[in-house]
């Protein structure tokens, strides 16, 4: 059965994985502790591939300065009632 269209794949192997961050799959293997130890989304236990969607998030809460996409980022009711309450003490 042929294959009507392409479908880019979320998940990747580490190779694309490494070609994303702009580098080689040996460098990238070597400097993965450090990657994860920052973050990094680990790639997935069952296949072992990297979501490219967690890549480019993580990548984006590298500059929260620039991304108001950042992981962890408070959404803005909850920044306003922080300000308000501190404002009241």
């Amino acid at each position: 059965m042929a294959l009507r269209f392409h479908i880019n794949p979320r998940d990747v192997p580490p190779e694309k994985a490494a070609r994303r961050l702009g580098t080689t799959l040996g460098y990238f293997e070597i400097i993965l502790p450090k990657l994860i130890a920052r973050g990094f989304p680990a790639a997935d236990p069952d296949t072992g591939n990297y979501d490219l969607a967690a890549i480019e998030r993580w990548c984006d809460a590298r500059h929260p300065h620039l991304f108001d996409t950042a992981i962890g980022a408070q959404g803005g009711s909850t920044v306003a009632l922080d300000r308000i309450r501190a404002q009241q003490k």
